[in-house]
């Protein structure tokens, strides 16, 4: 093949990753995840630089060798590579809200960075004056862009096989594919001799990379129905909307009918699953982990169901037979939820979420590591909400005020890194005095 059959392949394997781009720069506008902005900045620098390599290749636009065309292609993988491992990132509440805030910035910045690349190397390049850059022929430049693009490579086949195996979804096997076949591409590319067969098979490995995407992407629009489908299917918050779709009316409706018995705790279901989310988020969690924590959480009150109203919207404080009634629930909860196969797994932590660490909880009196994570991650979010929401007797809480009696309980009767990360999703550091916390609370 010759050289215009080179600017040929490269020219459309850009073309097809820039098309992937500007719709990953468009989702990421709707779905406003750092995910979907690295992906999208990943296909555009790889659209752009291997651009670039096309053009400056000799014989085509260009007559001269130049040093552009050898680091564009190396440099162009290792950008995709980049975007490829950052998209696989399940990123903090708070790293994650900062990164989308500045995305715009980030975007900018990063355009300019890649329009200024390729003026200088074509513009040099057309007026005679790449022999400037002759550094940039450099083995060991080269061997380092080819060590950390197969690491970070590496990387992204192992998150990506991860997140396949956990939840199989066109998408995620679309962007397994394409991390393995541009590892083989970068071995063809280090390896093969140049116009050589194993050196024009690298350069189908990524227009084949970049079409697995393609029909990843082509497949997941077949299943979602809607453009923002397609990407969610990277995403965890896709996973959630897919397993709360499954569960069954019967559950939805008791949920619904226990916090339609008690006004005082209306929205506390939702509210605490959302708190137990984001508290796993900073705890680091995998996506099953963070999973499993939301559905117990939504569920975890459901023995409420058999409650007596009288006892439920009693607007004084309980007896002490009624508040071994109000006890029973996390077993009576734990009985419903054993009845329904498919939600097993969320038995245990619908039992143990009012368990504490020092044994004094109820209805087993479980220590420490007895007690499963997700039930102390719902115990820390659930006193929470309970504390800052009106109930008959009593009006909310200050923050300040929640988080200085979750604050002394931490390491005694609740786990510290649970705490920690509620401090983290409210915004207030931890370790502050109650007069510090009150301070904090005042100020925003």
């Amino acid at each position: 093949m010759s050289a215009q059959g080179h600017f040929s392949i490269v020219s459309l394997t850009s073309l097809t990753a820039l098309l992937m781009a500007g719709f990953m720069a468009w989702s990421a506008r709707q779905i406003r995840d750092p995910s979907v902005l690295f992906l999208s900045l990943g296909m555009l620098g790889l659209a752009g630089v291997f651009f670039v390599h096309a053009v400056t290749t000799p014989g085509v636009v260009i007559e001269d060798r130049n040093p552009w065309v050898g680091v564009s292609t190396g440099l162009s993988i290792l950008l995709a590579s980049i975007g490829i491992v950052l998209s696989s990132v399940t990123w903090p509440a708070d790293a994650r809200r900062r990164i989308i805030q500045r995305q715009g910035w980030v975007a900018g910045v990063f355009c300019a960075l890649l329009v200024s690349y390729a003026a200088l190397a074509v513009g040099t390049s057309i007026t005679g004056r790449a022999d400037a850059f002759s550094f940039l022929v450099n083995p060991t430049l080269d061997w380092t862009i080819f060590g950390l693009t197969l690491s970070l490579l590496g990387i992204a086949v192992i998150r990506y096989a991860q997140r396949y195996r956990r939840r199989p979804q066109p998408l995620l096997t679309g962007m397994l594919v394409a991390s393995i076949f541009l590892y083989q591409s970068e071995l063809s590319l280090a390896f093969a001799p140049i116009w050589a067969m194993s050196w024009w098979e690298s350069h189908v490995l990524m227009l084949a990379a970049f079409a697995a995407i393609f029909i990843g992407m082509l497949l997941q629009y077949g299943r979602s129905g809607s453009a923002a489908g397609v990407v969610e299917g990277l995403l965890l918050r896709d996973a959630i909307a897919q397993v709360q779709q499954r569960y069954t009316e019967v559950i939805v409706a008791l949920i619904a009918a226990v916090e339609a018995r008690d006004p005082y705790t209306r929205g506390h279901t939702e509210r605490v699953a959302e708190l137990a989310l984001r508290m796993g988020e900073q705890l680091n969690l995998d996506q099953e982990q963070i999973l499993l924590v939301h559905q117990t959480a939504l569920l975890h009150d459901i023995g409420k169901i058999g409650i007596p109203d009288a006892i439920l919207n009693k607007p004084g404080p309980l007896t002490i037979a009624e508040m071994e009634i109000v006890r029973e629930h996390p077993v009576r909860g734990e009985e419903i939820i054993q009845a329904v196969p498919s939600l097993r797994a969320f038995a245990s932590g619908i039992r143990h979420h009012h368990e504490r660490l020092d044994g004094s909880g109820y209805p087993d009196g479980l220590r420490g590591s007895r007690i499963s994570l997700e039930a102390r991650i719902i115990a820390v979010a659930d006193m929470y909400d309970a504390l800052t929401s009106a109930r008959p007797y009593r009006g909310p809480w200050q923050t300040w005020r929640a988080l200085a009696l979750i604050d002394r309980e931490s390491g005694v009767k609740l786990d510290p890194r649970c705490v920690a990360a509620l401090h983290a999703v409210v915004g207030v550091p931890a370790q502050l005095t109650e007069y510090e916390l009150a301070l904090v609370a005042h100020a925003n």
